[in-house]
């Protein structure tokens, strides 16, 4: 079937803004690195707002405005990206990228995983090698 492959969230935003929303998206993106380091880590929701300088319902007001997730959302986001990364190097097997991840365990993974992307990650790992091989050229008849 037809499998879609999704990103990563970032946080962009026109230079030309004044210095409060400059400021603003500085103290955003602390959030967003904090969630992309940690990411096989239990982050706390608290912990991304104090990385923001915000309280958890202005945190939750600006992600939301900047990038369409929730702080837990993001934090999933994160996670889930790191997983696809590795899924893609295509060598490290998937009881091992849920671990590394932390994920609980390999279903758990799977669940949230299909949940996310509507596939599973070895059909994920299956569509991502394909558009990375190169096409095979057609063997010669004799």
């Amino acid at each position: 079937g037809d499998a879609t492959l999704i990103g990563i969230a970032s946080v962009s935003y026109d230079l030309r803004t004044t210095t409060a929303t400059d400021d603003r998206h500085q103290r955003l993106q602390a959030a967003v690195d904090l969630a992309r380091r940690r990411f096989a880590e239990p982050v706390r929701v608290s912990e991304l707002a104090d990385a923001a300088g915000m309280s958890l319902p202005q945190l939750d007001r600006a992600l939301r405005r900047a990038i369409g997730l929730s702080p837990k959302q993001l934090l999933l986001r994160a996670r889930l990206d790191e997983a696809m990364r590795r899924l893609e190097d295509g060598s490290i097997p998937i009881a091992t990228v849920a671990t590394e991840c932390g994920y609980y365990d390999q279903s758990s993974f799977t669940r949230q995983f299909r949940r996310a992307t509507g596939m599973t990650p070895a059909a994920y790992r299956a569509a991502a090698n394909e558009l990375r091989s190169p096409l095979r050229p057609a063997r010669a008849r004799g």
